[in-house]
């Protein structure tokens, strides 16, 4: 059984690894053969990159290429949907919370030192949000 591709797996990165294996090819690298005889049935004399291309959608339990491309690009309505929903949460909590004000404060050596250190990793100023209004109820 195909092992699933892993999710940050590209279009891309698998495009430079069939040439990669057309390489291989070329160069009659015994491991690359096999792969190739365990993936295509029959095994052409001269292979291309479509056939190792075809191959390696089907080690991949595709059925070719083109299953495995769509399988790997998002489809742009269902990313564009997404994306509206992440921006109406964004603005439904910046309404939310727009009362939340920023203030600098100067963080001296009166912390302890697990805080200081936590801090100082953006220097001695911080930011703290502090509420200039009662916050909604949940």
């Amino acid at each position: 059984m195909p092992a699933p591709l892993p999710r940050r797996r590209t279009v891309e990165h698998l495009r430079k690894e069939a040439k990669r294996w057309l390489a291989d090819l070329r160069d009659n690298l015994p491991e690359a053969k096999r792969r190739l005889a365990e993936a295509r049935d029959p095994v052409p004399d001269s292979p291309t990159l479509r056939d190792v291309q075809l191959a390696l959608a089907r080690q991949n339990g595709f059925d070719g290429w083109t299953a495995l491309r769509q399988a790997l690009d998002p489809d742009p309505a269902v990313a564009a949907d997404a994306i509206n929903s992440y921006e109406e949460r964004a603005q439904s909590l910046l309404e939310a919370y727009q009362c939340i004000t920023i203030d600098r404060i100067h963080l001296g050596p009166t912390l302890s030192k697990p805080a200081h250190a936590w801090i100082s990793r953006a220097g001695t100023d911080a930011e703290i949000a502090r509420p200039c209004c009662e916050l909604p109820e949940r």
